[in-house]
């Protein structure tokens, strides 16, 4: 890929000397010079051709609008690029916290849940059934199974 670059930078390095010598040939224009002009403008030509031929090869690159407006700000390009990781290293210290608040509180959680139910025994799972068949057990229109489903979700989420 670099190899890619190289060519490319080549090729834009002649077409911008041809570019410098054809504005001096054009600001001191004599008749004599014609011949020379002719040339470098058929250079110019080919220098056109040959960075078309390079951005054909390099099509898939994208580059960011903002390395433009940097460019265009007369700052380094490369700052963008250290001030998109200096970014992304803060929002990922911000996503490590909450990955690691959430961890912490989830073993807590867990830690008090597990002690929960030691302590409460089969007093837990009696007490939520009683609690059942007080709501829903006299209900002739209660689906038996989908009642099942909801005391079991309420045992594992009590």
């Amino acid at each position: 890929m670099a190899e890619k670059f190289d060519n490319l930078e080549e090729h834009l390095e002649k077409f911008i000397e041809n570019i410098r010598q054809l504005g001096i040939i054009v600001s001191d224009f004599q008749p004599s010079s014609q011949a020379g002009l002719n040339q470098k403008l058929n250079f110019m030509i080919s220098g056109l051709q040959d960075i078309e031929k390079c951005r054909q090869q390099l099509h898939e690159i994208n580059v960011p609008l903002e390395v433009f407006e940097y460019i265009d700000q007369g700052r380094n390009p490369q700052l963008y690029t250290k001030e998109c990781l200096e970014r992304a290293l803060a929002r990922n210290e911000q996503v490590k916290g909450k990955i690691d608040t959430m961890t912490s509180e989830e073993r807590h959680i867990g830690c008090g849940i597990a002690k929960l139910i030691r302590t409460a025994g089969r007093r837990c799972v009696w007490t939520l059934a009683s609690v059942w068949y007080v709501r829903y057990g006299s209900n002739p229109n209660v689906d038996m199974a989908s009642t099942q489903r909801r005391t079991r979700a309420t045992v594992v989420f009590f």
